[in-house]
């Protein structure tokens, strides 16, 4: 991916989606995903909040 700038790449790009919360099945919780290694989860409704690290 490359920069706005154009001048290369983008390590910290966030990509935002939309889950379902596991805990009270609130069906607009945000999440944020960061270089496909970490994940932030954050529900409003039930103000959950969690931090996934994906690795190998």
């Amino acid at each position: 991916m490359r920069s706005l700038d154009g001048s290369g790449t983008d390590d910290r790009r966030s990509v935002r989606e939309w889950i379902t919360c596991p805990y009270c099945e609130n069906r607009d919780v945000d999440i944020e995903i960061w270089n496909a290694e970490q994940v932030v989860f954050d529900c409003e409704q039930c103000n959950s909040t969690a931090t996934f690290s994906v690795g190998e």
